[in-house]
C-alpha cells in the first residue's frame, strides 16, 4: 500500500465532498476541519502527506466515506449499506 495511493483516495473523497456537500471552496472545507488552507495543494504537489489526524477529521466529517477503501482500495469510496459496519467504523474514531 504505497502512501501516495492513499492520498491520491483521500483527494478524491474530498473532492467528492466539496461536490456534494456545496463548500464553497476547498479552503472553507479545510477550514472547518481545522487543517492549512494550504494542506491539499501541498498533498498534490508532493510536499506533505495526509496523517492519520487528518484522515480522521476527514471521516468524522463525512462518515458515508469508506474507510477500508481510504486504506486499502478495496470497496466503494462510500458505503453500500452496511451501517454496522460504518458504526463501528466512527466508533473508532472517536
Amino acid at each position: 500500500m504505497a502512501k501516495e495511493e492513499i492520498d491520491n483516495r483521500i483527494l478524491e473523497c474530498v473532492s467528492y465532498i466539496i461536490e456534494n456537500k456545496m463548500y464553497k471552496s476547498e479552503a472553507s472545507y479545510l477550514r472547518i476541519l481545522g487543517l492549512p488552507p494550504n494542506k491539499l495543494s501541498d498533498v498534490r504537489n508532493g510536499k506533505t502527506r495526509f496523517t492519520a489526524s487528518d484522515i480522521g477529521k476527514i471521516l468524522m466529517n463525512a462518515p458515508e466515506l469508506n474507510a477500508n477503501w481510504i486504506m486499502t482500495g478495496r470497496g466503494n469510496m462510500l458505503f453500500d449499506g452496511d451501517s454496522s459496519y460504518n458504526e463501528g467504523q466512527m466508533d473508532m474514531l472517536r
